[in-house]
């Protein structure tokens, strides 16, 4: 079985244990009301926890392990959450005194992580290169959404972090590497 069907029966089978109820209806268009529930409940995406512990989401999706995860955006997306109270919390001074030693101890050691992979991150240099690249470029409605193709041959590419970046008809592109549809060939 693929790695990622079979990653998703598992995240489904956390989640029915967790809340004992199938899927429960959309809010507003921008997720499910399962994912509300889990904001609710302490539950954040790596973007957001990222922001809360001043880290890098990559170190967030590298270090901790998906909690849950939800349908997102008017597109459906299927969004991880995390456990990161004791981790805000550590972040903050604000660690109850009930804590057990044993999860402090594995919360900070998985904060040390995540600030080293950030500082990592962002020391790393941005690398220009010349190459052609191919990607997509989505318009239309969400339901009949259509993607126009674009091809630049010998152009000049910065590969900063997680992304190509690039000049196109004036204005800067920013593609995430690995992005569905992106493709890089150096020359």
């Amino acid at each position: 079985m693929p790695y990622n069907v079979l990653y998703f029966k598992q995240m489904r089978d956390i989640n029915h244990k967790l809340k004992g109820k199938k899927m429960s209806g959309y809010n507003n268009y921008s997720m499910s009301n399962n994912a509300v529930d889990a904001y609710n409940a302490g539950l954040l995406p790596a973007s957001k926890l990222a922001r809360k512990l001043k880290v890098s989401p990559l170190a967030i999706k590298t270090v901790l392990k998906p909690n849950e995860w939800h349908h997102t955006s008017s597109h459906y997306n299927c969004t991880n959450f995390y456990n990161g109270e004791l981790l805000v919390a550590l972040a903050n001074n604000t660690v109850p005194t009930e804590t057990d030693f044993d999860d402090l101890c594995d919360a900070a050691e998985s904060l040390l992580k995540m600030r080293k992979l950030s500082l990592v991150e962002k020391a790393t240099p941005s690398k220009k290169i010349f190459g052609n690249i191919t990607w997509l470029e989505w318009s239309g409605p969400p339901r009949r959404p259509v993607a126009t193709e674009h091809v630049l041959d010998k152009v000049e590419v910065e590969v900063k972090g997680q992304f190509y970046i690039f000049e196109f008809k004036g204005q800067t592109i920013r593609k995430k590497i690995g992005s569905q549809g992106t493709y890089f060939f150096k020359r």
